[in-house]
């Protein structure tokens, strides 16, 4: 893991070399890919309560009505110096929520 975010591939004539990445380049690396694995962890977690909503009350997962879950922070983005997981989750819903609107 250290060596993909600190180091990229290039191709040089028939040769593949690594470049070591700026420390600016790593940074973005690393929260792109923190990004990315938050992106898909909450996508899941919401997918799982759905579906466990849907079980509990006996539906089909697919019909007409579906239960969602719905999660808004109406004080919008906060920056604190050491975030919980739970501002984490409601930072995280803020910017999908402000990407819909």
């Amino acid at each position: 893991l250290p060596k993909v975010l600190t180091k990229m591939k290039m191709k040089v004539g028939t040769e593949m070399m690594d470049k070591d990445l700026t420390f600016a380049k790593a940074v973005d690396t690393r929260d792109a890919l923190a990004k990315g694995i938050f992106s898909r962890l909450f996508d899941k977690l919401v997918e799982q309560i759905n579906t466990s909503m849907a079980e509990a009350k006996g539906c089909d997962r697919n019909a007409t009505i579906k239960n969602v879950i719905g999660i808004v922070d109406i004080f919008g983005f906060e920056i604190f110096e050491k975030n919980s997981m739970e501002q984490l989750c409601i930072n995280f819903a803020n910017e999908k929520l402000q990407a819909l609107f």
